[in-house]
């Protein structure tokens, strides 16, 4: 804006010049014209001017304002930029919230399917445990059934140990010799049957056990009475440090221990 009235008061000033110099050359009846051209040309020039300074101080306004604005924006900015600097740090915050609860969800999640699997396995471990048991149990019954022995347990009420002590052949070892004398007890998890030679064998292993821990029951099968003679001798010579009873059986007769029919 200022340009353009810079460049119209040259092109008056020059427009002037020219008038001057054409007015000079007539004649001096002309001065009063030329005193009104001039006269114009300083009206036209003040106004010029007046117009030219009014655009001067609005310009100053317009760039102090837009400096004010400037400054203004950039202080909006400022906060702007402050303020989703601490939206970030708070959704930040939050993600790494989220994520921990994320992390400890999965970490209850994984634990709670590995006591799920193991208490799985368990469960199959028991439920196997318990089909070999019916199992057994089932077999045994059937052992129980066909069998035309009476069986008794390898252990009395007062925790003494049952011993099976049989006189006389056994069909069992028929063509075998030693066969008039045989031991059946279990001792702890130990399960025993043993032949003996005489019944001198039979009395030297006797004489190394403590008797107190046990309950002895003798058959005496054909053919084993002159062996229970001797028994019966050792037994009573140690007054009631043994206990033992005794009956009388058929060749074919006798009695077990419940392990040894589970050893069949």
């Amino acid at each position: 804006m200022v340009g353009i009235f810079i460049l119209i008061t040259l092109i008056m000033i020059l427009e002037l010049i020219e008038k001057i110099d054409a007015k000079s050359r007539s004649t001096a009846g002309d001065v009063a014209a030329i005193v009104r051209v001039i006269e114009q040309t300083r009206i036209a020039a003040d106004a010029i001017q007046s117009e030219l300074s009014k655009s001067t101080a609005l310009a100053n306004r317009q760039s102090d304002a837009l400096a004010v604005a400037d400054e203004i924006n950039a202080e909006m900015l400022d906060k702007q930029i402050e303020t989703q600097n601490k939206r970030s740090l708070e959704l930040q915050r939050q993600v790494a919230s989220i994520q921990r609860q994320v992390d400890d969800s999965q970490r209850r999640q994984e634990a709670a399917r590995h006591e799920n699997e193991r208490q799985r396995q368990q469960d199959e471990a028991r439920i196997q445990e318990a089909t070999e048991e019916a199992d057994r149990l089932l077999g045994r019954a059937g052992k129980l059934r066909d069998t035309t022995f009476p069986m008794y347990n390898g252990t009395l009420g007062d925790g003494r140990g049952l011993v099976v002590i049989r006189l006389g052949p056994h069909p069992e070892y028929d063509g075998i010799d030693q066969s008039h004398v045989q031991i059946s007890m279990r001792d702890g998890d130990a399960r025993r049957r043993w032949i003996y030679n005489d019944v001198d064998d039979l009395l030297q292993d006797l004489n190394k056990r403590d008797h107190t821990r046990y309950h002895y029951v003798v058959l005496i099968a054909p053919g084993g009475a002159a062996d229970f003679h001797d028994l019966q001798e050792y037994m009573d010579a140690r007054q009631s440090r043994i206990r033992y009873g005794f009956d009388v059986i058929g060749r074919d007769d006798g009695m077990r221990l419940i392990f040894e029919l589970e050893d069949q």
